[in-house]
């Protein structure tokens, strides 16, 4: 099959790109097409978002939604491909897609929207006008929540199917390394996670290294600047991983999630992991035998003082989350030959 795969796809720890490198292990003929201009939020981009009216703020996005639109018409037009792949699709326009469809009627063209367009963020209003009206126009959108099926089918799509995430079996494995954190969690500071980390570093007196952004914006950044580094992605993060006893987790409350990708990367790992309770994960994980869960802050404290005190119990726990994991069909080999059967039986 030829994919026209349009996303956010320079590095390999971006997710867009694990996905498409997990179709042409597929074998398939994929063409990338580059959106991230589109998508990069700058400083003055979200300064914009915050303090412009909606319509004012759409306006702004009037130049990125041109070229967006016409990296993804040209690429169509010269490879005519049997099926085009639009990852969050905040501004392709209906238009747009009636385009494609009057140009290469037989192409299928789908919708991959991993975020909440739906959210109660102070931001989920804005910019998300153009996607919700070219809904109805798309063969196929994969989603992330049930709760978004209804909402998709509420605005005229034609057809919505649960996508759920997976680890690059190219990035993520395990590797001999010497343990160089206690504990680490790798993710941008928001909602919950700052104040339970902050919970875990200020007042429980556990070193938690974090790597991500936006944590200079935390009180962290003034008490304990020493455990805050840099945001790491592919081979850096496994690196980052592997070197660490326990890895933490934590969902985006704001965006209704109960899993994120992290889920499958860090038992990809080997690595032992430490998450939220939520139905998600209570369900990829046997808890206590594959993976460890906390519902407070107390109680991720109690169990990383636990486990790092017993040692070859996360180290059990560790190896059978990554049993789990790779047996299980949680890489995105496998999740994305599931999605590309899902839109042939459309």
């Amino acid at each position: 099959m030829k994919i026209v795969f349009a996303g956010v796809i320079e590095q390999p720890w971006m997710s867009g790109w694990q996905r498409l490198r997990a179709l042409e292990s597929l074998g398939h003929d994929v063409v990338p097409v580059s959106i991230t201009t589109a998508h990069r939020q700058t400083h003055l981009d979200s300064l914009q978002r915050r303090i412009l009216p909606v319509r004012a703020y759409e306006r702004t996005l009037a130049g990125k939604a041109a070229h967006c639109t016409a990296a993804v018409l040209q690429a169509v037009r010269d490879h005519r491909p049997n099926l085009v792949w639009l990852e969050w699709p905040r501004l392709i326009t209906a238009e747009t897609v009636n385009e494609i469809k009057h140009t290469l009627p037989a192409t299928r063209v789908v919708s991959f929207q991993n975020d909440n367009p739906f959210a109660d963020r102070r931001y989920a209003g804005h910019g998300w006008g153009r996607f919700f009206a070219a809904i109805p126009y798309y063969d196929m959108h994969f989603v992330k929540r049930t709760t978004d099926i209804t909402a998709y089918s509420t605005l005229g799509a034609r057809k919505t199917a649960l996508f759920t995430d997976g680890y690059s079996e190219e990035l993520f494995y395990p590797e001999s390394a010497t343990s160089r954190f206690q504990i680490v969690f790798v993710g941008t500071s928001l909602d919950y996670r700052v104040g339970v980390l902050t919970k875990l570093t200020r007042h429980f007196g556990l070193d938690v290294h974090i790597f991500g952004e936006r944590w200079n914006r935390t009180s962290l950044y003034w008490t304990h600047r020493h455990l805050l580094h840099a945001p790491t992605g592919g081979a850096h993060y496994r690196g980052v991983l592997c070197a660490s006893k326990i890895a933490l987790g934590f969902v985006s409350h704001s965006n209704q999630d109960d899993w994120t990708m992290r889920t499958f990367e860090v038992p990809a790992c080997a690595t032992f992991f430490l998450t939220e309770r939520t139905p998600a994960h209570q369900e990829f994980y046997k808890e206590g035998e594959e993976a460890e869960f906390f519902s407070s802050p107390e109680e991720c404290r109690d169990k990383i003082r636990y486990y790092l005190r017993h040692d070859a119990e996360r180290e059990r726990i560790a190896v059978a989350g990554y049993h789990r994991c790779t047996k299980s069909g949680y890489g995105l080999r496998a999740r994305m030959q599931q999605a590309l059967q899902n839109i042939g039986s459309n």
